[in-house]
């Protein structure tokens, strides 16, 4: 009898759509204020008038970011989170991305080798190197230096998915002499120094990791013995690069680092890929999509226009 009763019922919730399931908003994750990633990402994000980050005529920051969004310190957070909500869209480097999640082309457009090099592809940041030149360097620090600096770079970026810079102009930084790319021939022995500390974005782990890996193998050391790797985002790099004292500190940034008091160069450049669920149904967005959803203008994806 109940049976009978509930046939009826159910028959009309599924012609009429009661019984479908909610629509859910959006779920927006972004990286923490200072995060250079965070900030590549922002500032190229555009509606076509407006930036997610760009600073007012009173030169003071304003920043576009729905205020409802999900905040992570670091990729593997921004990874998991969209991995586990299929409503949730995020950024982070290619070199990151695994099976759980799906990246889509922006602008009709995938993020790889030739696209970022040519410009095609409208998210991508550079991988900054720098050092402070207000005090003397270890020898140490800046045989290493050499070594980000040389052809040897190469196959480390490579390696780390990102794009080997080797226009001389686009690898230094603006008011500086160019940097050419160099052999690197090592040392007879280990230069002199105490364990090199290196701080800044976590968006460069896999490539200094490399780079420390093949440094030590020249020499025929590890380099666990030669580096203190701790990685906590650019900003924090350069602070603390800045407050070096020692001559015994490098720092990375994934974003430009415009401080008169570093030296600094760009080793390569690296994609910013925009991840959604991978069971989620859309299949492309424009720049003008990513700012409506990360402004939070728009919070159903049935809403976007022109997205695929």
């Amino acid at each position: 009898m109940r049976l009978k009763l509930f046939l009826p019922i159910l028959a009309a919730c599924l012609v009429l759509g009661a019984c479908s399931p909610p629509r859910k908003e959006i779920t927006v994750v972004i990286r923490e204020s200072g995060s250079g990633t965070r900030e590549a990402f922002d500032r190229a994000v555009t509606d076509g008038i407006h930036y997610l980050e760009e600073f007012g005529t009173d030169g003071k920051r304003i920043d576009r970011n729905t205020v409802y969004a999900i905040v992570q310190t670091k990729g593997g957070g921004m990874l998991s989170t969209v991995a586990a909500d299929r409503y949730a869209i995020g950024y982070l480097s290619p070199s990151a991305v695994n099976d759980q999640v799906r990246v889509l082309p922006i602008n009709g457009v995938f993020p790889d080798n030739v696209s970022v090099l040519s410009g095609a592809y409208p998210l991508s940041r550079p991988f900054v190197i720098f050092a402070n030149t207000q005090v003397e360097r270890t020898p140490l620090c800046e045989d290493f230096l050499r070594y980000l600096k040389s052809d040897r770079m190469q196959e480390h970026t490579q390696t780390a998915s990102c794009v080997f810079v080797t226009d001389s102009e686009k690898r230094s930084a603006s008011g500086q002499e160019p940097i050419p790319v160099q052999e690197f021939t090592p040392l007879s022995s280990i230069p002199l120094g105490e364990r090199l500390v290196i701080r800044g974005s976590t968006s460069l782990e896999r490539l200094i990791l490399e780079a420390a890996r093949g440094y030590a193998e020249l020499y025929g050391s590890d380099a666990s013995r030669l580096f203190d790797i701790q990685l906590e985002g650019s900003s924090v790099g350069i602070k603390a690069v800045l407050g070096d004292r020692t001559g015994n500190m490098i720092g990375l940034s994934s974003a430009s680092v415009p401080h008169q008091d570093l030296e600094r160069f760009t080793v390569a450049y690296d994609a910013l890929a925009v991840i959604v669920h991978r069971e989620n149904p859309i299949q492309g967005l424009t720049l003008a999509g990513l700012y409506d959803i990360f402004s939070g203008k728009v919070k159903y994806f049935d809403e976007l226009e022109g997205a695929t």
